[in-house]
């Protein structure tokens, strides 16, 4: 029920916004409205991906670059951004991302190409430090 009110509530905001003019409120309403209907219905790939925690991060960036736009948009933006902090903190928790951290650190072990001068049979196949 919380879920279904704050959508609601930003949709308000951004429908306000937009009636003031404010650029970025069309965007924020139109996500709210994929997330509403996300919230409702059964719905397919493209609106879950439209409605995504990556695309609310995105949007929230845009919307604090773009904060002085207007009040309401400001305070949509706001409220957009704790969405995303949310969001990405639920899926940080609940994922197991320990597994993709490791291509990420520095002087990781990865497969050297094999050349020509390496074919004489004296070194191993092994793996070099980089």
């Amino acid at each position: 029920m919380a879920a279904a009110s704050i959508i609601f509530f930003q949709i308000f905001l951004n429908i306000v916004g937009s009636v003031q003019g404010d650029k970025i409120s069309f965007l924020i309403a139109a996500f709210y409205m994929t997330r509403l209907m996300q919230y409702i219905f059964n719905t397919g790939l493209g609106i879950q991906i439209a409605q995504s925690n990556m695309a609310c991060v995105l949007l929230a960036v845009y919307g604090v670059l773009n904060i002085t736009s207007g009040p309401f948009s400001a305070i949509s933006t706001i409220l957009l951004f704790i969405d995303a902090y949310i969001g990405a903190f639920i899926f940080v928790t609940e994922n197991d991302i320990s597994e993709y951290a490791g291509y990420f650190k520095k002087g990781s072990y990865r497969p050297m190409a094999q050349t020509s001068a390496d074919n004489d049979g004296n070194q191993d196949n092994s793996f070099f430090k980089i």
